[in-house]
């Protein structure tokens, strides 16, 4: 399992290993060079047409120590990597000094650099490497490192970040790294993923280290990376003696006059997913558009109110129930719009849906409107997709406080739904954070 962790979890983690397991900071810092440099040398095969030197810049801490262990180890793969240090010598301790006093003796020497020796034209044509600061920084870039920084993200080279881009840890700087690549080591980081984050950090891959598993589990809390494989996905298809009759039927309610593509896409969604049969329960003026560009969907026609929205008539009533009993699962709100008749077909829907749900769009608004828990009155499985706009409506936030810290905004709603352990929330985006009562995923 890949698991996210707040600086605080990962210092934690840091020490407990040092501590129960006898591993010491050098070891993991060397378990961190080595994972990082198979990375960069994967990278620099793709583009040794196009990379001229491999220049790794490196600040005072243990960052910077990750970043003379990689020099070391693409040293002795072949490569003279270009170092800088944005800090006197001397002020360089611990495990980070050890890895500088052993690139001195290989006689790789760093070249210090100050306001008068930083020239554009060294940044370009380059990997650089950001070793500067990790996600323990704090206090604000300025002068010196603030120079560096801007000619790193203003040059035409390809920026790996070793463990985060730096700068990003610290909520008030301006100043950051724009990396194309972050080695997030050990653990993702909590702050990759929120709206401002995913800017700097490019495409993030997780350099694992040897952190016994109980370690992490005790204190890296219930937050972790799911990625889906095409061998997951692969798992999905039916077999090879399937028909329409054994490979489940879905039930969507969905669609108004005014909102006919969101019926549209989810249905033709749904038929290229799998179902064996996929009915869609609509208006008049939807169905049209559905039977002619969707033929593999079933289209049931519902009478439709004097908004074009679907009506609260006993025959749709009866419409719905039926379908709902008939079908293994359904999805309930993509363009359904919001009326009166609306909010009482969404409330009759709960009422007497057995399925596991998937409830979207409209349908959300409807329960935020309302602010009734309809989840705990069946035992069933339900799945809420928002987006951050009908997320803002459920927990009564901001999109913009939701954007910027979106785990923690999954975690409000956690503690809301705390009792129904049978929902799975997805708070769509850029990272998509699904939550399942105990745990986080992204």
């Amino acid at each position: 399992m890949k698991y996210v962790a707040t600086t605080e979890e990962m210092r934690i983690i840091d020490s407990e290993t040092i501590r129960n397991s006898q591993i010491s900071g050098l070891i993991l810092m060397e378990q961190a060079a080595a994972g990082c440099c198979r990375e960069i040398l994967n990278l620099i095969s793709e583009k040794k047409k196009t990379i001229n030197k491999i220049r790794i810049i490196c600040g005072p801490g243990n960052n910077g120590g990750d970043g003379f262990a990689i020099a070391r180890y693409l040293y002795f793969a072949g490569y003279l990597p270009i170092l800088n240090i944005i800090t006197e010598p001397e002020k360089i301790k611990g495990n980070a000094k050890i890895n500088f006093e052993i690139l001195c003796k290989l006689g790789i020497m760093p070249k210090q650099l100050n306001d008068g020796n930083i020239v554009a034209a060294d940044f370009a044509d380059s990997i650089i490497i950001d070793a500067i600061f990790g996600t323990g920084f704090r206090g604000g870039i300025s002068g010196l490192t603030e120079t560096v920084i801007n000619k790193i993200n203003n040059s035409n080279s390809f920026i790996i970040a070793i463990d985060s881009p730096s700068g990003l840890a610290d909520e008030n700087s301006e100043i950051r790294v724009k990396a194309d690549i972050t080695l997030a080591i050990g653990c993702y980081k909590d702050i990759f993923f929120n709206a401002e984050n995913i800017k700097y950090t490019g495409v993030i891959k997780l350099i694992n280290l040897h952190f016994p598993e109980k370690i992490i589990r005790e204190n890296c809390g219930n937050i972790f990376v799911n990625e889906i494989s095409r061998k997951m996905l692969q798992k999905l298809r039916p077999d090879a003696a399937a028909n329409k009759g054994t490979a489940g039927k879905l039930c969507i309610i969905a669609g108004s006059e005014k909102y006919s593509g969101a019926a549209q896409i989810c249905a033709g969604a749904a038929v290229e997913s799998g179902p064996g049969l996929t009915y869609v329960l609509c208006v008049e003026s939807v169905a049209r558009l559905i039977k002619k560009n969707i033929p593999e969907a079933i289209v049931v026609t519902l009478d439709s109110g004097c908004q074009g929205t679907i009506s609260n008539s006993e025959k749709n009533q009866s419409l719905i129930k039926k379908y709902l009993d008939l079908c293994d699962c359904s999805v309930i709100g993509p363009g359904i719009d919001i009326s009166d008749d609306v909010i009482k077909i969404v409330k009759y829907f709960f009422s007497v849906n057995k399925r596991t749900s998937v409830i979207d769009a409209d349908a959300i608004n409807v329960i935020a409107g309302i602010g009734h828990d309809f989840f705990s009155s069946h035992n069933v499985n339900y799945i809420i997709t928002p987006h951050p706009g009908e997320f803002s409506r459920i927990i009564d936030k901001s999109i913009r406080d939701i954007q910027n810290n979106r785990i923690a905004a999954v975690d409000l709603l956690l503690q809301k739904y705390k009792k129904n352990r049978n929902i799975i929330i997805v708070l769509k985006g850029s990272y998509t954070v699904p939550i399942r009562i105990l745990n986080i995923s992204i």
